[in-house]
């Protein structure tokens, strides 16, 4: 057997042996090992997919300020909207407007897990974005201001 031939050989029974370790098949044939129930949820686990969902909300608020300051900035007088939708927001948004984590659809004015609440001072000069998290506490990033 050449060099070439024994490299192969060696090759293919790491990464067999690797695959196995992983819990992978080297026969083509699917585990018969059930999935976990997702009703059966650890504490863990249950914290995680809340701290996700958290991080989700934070990062759609973080994605509505941005399209709130490019909206404020592209008017002749710099100011904020009176509402800040989707609607009035689409076109200085950078990606997809985000996703409610708790509803799967999109993020709207409301007091519910995952909704946003807008207020806007007088003058339009200064606004500010504050979500409800999944325990339903409130995140507010930070109060955005005009000069």
């Amino acid at each position: 057997m050449g060099r070439f031939a024994i490299r192969a050989v060696i090759g293919v029974a790491c990464a067999a042996l690797v695959l196995g370790a992983c819990g992978g098949s080297t026969t083509g044939t699917t585990s018969s090992t059930p999935s976990p129930s997702v009703s059966s949820a650890s504490p863990t686990a249950t914290a995680t997919a809340a701290a996700q969902a958290d991080l989700q909300v934070k990062e759609g608020v973080h994605a509505i300020d941005v399209a709130l300051q490019s909206w404020a900035v592209a008017q002749s007088s710099p100011h904020y909207p009176a509402h800040a939708t989707k609607l009035v927001l689409l076109k200085t948004m950078p990606d997809p407007w985000p996703v409610n984590p708790f509803t799967g659809a999109a993020m709207k004015p409301g007091a519910s897990r995952g909704d946003y609440q807008y207020s806007v001072a007088t003058n339009k000069k200064q606004c500010k974005i504050t979500a409800r998290l999944s325990d339903g506490s409130l995140y507010a990033e930070q109060t955005l201001q005009i000069q």
